[in-house]
């Protein structure tokens, strides 16, 4: 059976060192034929982002990639995903974050979802893991793991009683990794470019396309790593309370 063709958006903004994790997943997917691009959007960074997508493109040279460098002042993640949405060239289009550990099957998963439920968008919930738990994985040493062995490996690094709550939100709604038509995504405009800090832009594009006549599908899990950014939330809260955005997990 022919598979879906995937357009992987990742917006990163200076996480070198998570990225460099997070796109080591992405090219390990369990899926044939390669049918998908990972297209990195860099939204001004001003670390060793640019060395890490280089360094993927030439040692996984059977992967499609695109390295789109914003090259305004840092502008939002609302505006990053948008230009995504515009470079990707297939079909169907996944939002994640360079934080994100994604296990081998999700595009898998992700493709036998889509093809029985034409008209959804799909939203993973995550583990969010803590500093030492995000420390723990050098432990690992993932530029070597085997990639597949993912799942069997990082819970053994986890507090499972701290994230079995996590796993139990229904509703969720949020872009750590999901999935849409592009068609879809096109038809709303895109990510509301109003919500021009962090905070909230994620769930309002999925309640907005649910509220356009998707269904939401849940499917678990993806691992997302801790990081130390910057976050203006007194203004993502006020942006969160002017356009009516509930909670990730929240009907």
């Amino acid at each position: 059976m022919n598979r879906l063709k995937f357009s992987i958006i990742v917006c990163t903004y200076n996480r070198a060192n998570l990225l460099d994790k997070g796109l080591r997943t992405l090219v390990f997917q369990e899926y044939s034929d390669f049918d998908y691009e990972i297209v990195v959007i860099d939204d001004g960074s001003t670390d060793n982002t640019n060395e890490i997508v280089d360094k993927y493109k030439e040692t996984f040279p059977y992967i499609n990639y695109k390295h789109i460098l914003n090259r305004e002042e840092y502008s939002s993640p609302a505006l990053a995903r948008n230009i995504g949405l515009k470079e990707a060239k297939y079909e169907y289009c996944c939002f994640t974050d360079p934080e994100i550990l994604v296990p081998y099957n999700m595009l898998k998963i992700h493709d036998e979802i889509h093809k029985g439920n034409k008209n959804s968008i799909i939203c993973t919930r995550p583990i969010v893991m803590t500093k030492e738990e995000t420390n723990n994985l050098n432990k690992l040493d993932l530029k070597c793991l085997n990639v597949w062995e993912l799942d069997k490996k990082i819970p053994s690094l986890l507090d499972i009683k701290k994230h079995k709550l996590e796993m139990t939100q229904k509703n969720w709604k949020d872009n750590h990794f999901s999935s849409f038509k592009r068609e879809h995504a096109l038809k709303i405009n895109g990510v509301n470019k109003n919500f021009n800090k962090w905070g909230f832009e994620g769930i309002d594009f999925v309640e907005r396309m649910v509220k356009s006549g998707l269904n939401l599908i849940n499917v678990d899990k993806v691992y997302h790593m801790y990081h130390d950014a910057p976050r203006d939330m007194k203004l993502a809260n006020e942006q969160r309370l002017k356009f009516g955005v509930k909670g990730c997990g929240e009907s």
